[in-house]
């Protein structure tokens, strides 16, 4: 009978999530082009934020509340862009099927590819005080960047921009977190009830939790045709979770990192990183990529598992 109710406390927080985001997908269009922003740079900013939160949150309050707080916070950021690329991007492409995308992205990409490597580097050979500072200060920049250059991408002009866009966000966005919570209550008691073991539904299940916004907003963009979206939530989403979660972490002391701990996850970064930049590079994908990231991921929890 407790398994029946955490099923339902599941499949009632997917739900909520699911229809949280298809709202927050259509009201963030609606604001972003209001204020003169392309699709990409909707994606890169007011969405990736948004979603980035559970990270955000989840990472920097184990500062105050957990003692070994390195492990946590590279743990969370490592495993959710992880989790970002190969399982939203991929269940992204596989509902979205074939399609092309016009614009150039090159920028975005040596950003993405340039802070996944420094993140890769500093888990491998260790952390220092200046680079914090160096993702916070290059965060910043990218920012203004990106408000500066972007051109904006807007043909249609019905219904954008009006006060009813911002109402109708802030419950969206609340739905999000909140079948976020019911989602992930449901699977870690569901977990617990058929002796899956602690650590191991830990591990796995904290960069799915603080992914369902990016899973959902990703699925629901690619249903609306969102297209470049949902690839800028990607890309500004894991771009955010390194500079900001890292960088501003990082002020708070030295990282203690055992890298061993790290070792197959870092491998599997760098080639979803490579690959999703490859796609993003040659501006043509299909449902096959979506498999592959799927398998990809698959393996990335295996390599969880045996340890």
């Amino acid at each position: 009978m407790e398994l029946i109710i955490y099923l339902c406390v599941f499949a009632v927080g997917f739900y909520i999530i699911s229809k949280a985001a298809e709202y927050f997908v259509d009201e963030a269009a609606n604001i972003g082009t209001r204020h003169g922003m392309s699709k990409i740079m909707i994606g890169l900013t007011i969405v990736a934020i948004g979603t980035s939160l559970p990270e955000m949150i989840t990472s920097l309050g184990s500062i105050l509340f957990t003692p070994n707080f390195s492990e946590f916070i590279i743990g969370t950021t490592l495993g959710s862009n992880i989790t970002n690329i190969l399982l939203a991007f991929g269940i992204f492409l596989i509902v979205a099927k074939k399609f092309y995308i016009q614009k150039d992205e090159l920028f975005n990409i040596i950003a993405f590819l340039g802070t996944s490597i420094i993140f890769i580097t500093f888990i491998a050979f260790g952390f220092v005080s200046y680079v914090a500072i160096s993702l916070v200060i290059f965060y910043t920049y990218y920012l203004v960047y990106q408000r500066k250059y972007q051109k904006l991408e807007l043909k249609d002009k019905r219904k954008h921009g009006n006060k009813k866009s911002y109402l109708i966000s802030v419950p969206s966005f609340i739905g999000l977190f909140l079948g976020a919570k019911l989602t992930i209550l449901g699977i870690e008691n569901v977990g617990m009830i058929l002796g899956i073991p602690i650590a191991h539904l830990n591990l796995a299940a904290v960069s799915i939790a603080t992914s369902l916004p990016e899973i959902s907003v990703t699925i629901a963009s690619a249903k609306k045709k969102e297209y470049l979206m949902a690839i800028g939530n990607i890309i500004g989403t894991n771009i955010m979770n390194i500079c900001l979660i890292i960088g501003i972490s990082g002020f708070y002391g030295l990282y203690k990192i055992e890298t061993s701990l790290y070792l197959s996850s870092i491998i599997i970064l760098a080639i979803a990183t490579s690959l999703f930049s490859y796609l993003v590079y040659k501006k043509k994908f299909s449902e096959k990529w979506g498999y592959a990231f799927l398998t990809l991921y698959i393996i990335y929890l295996i390599s969880i598992f045996i340890k």
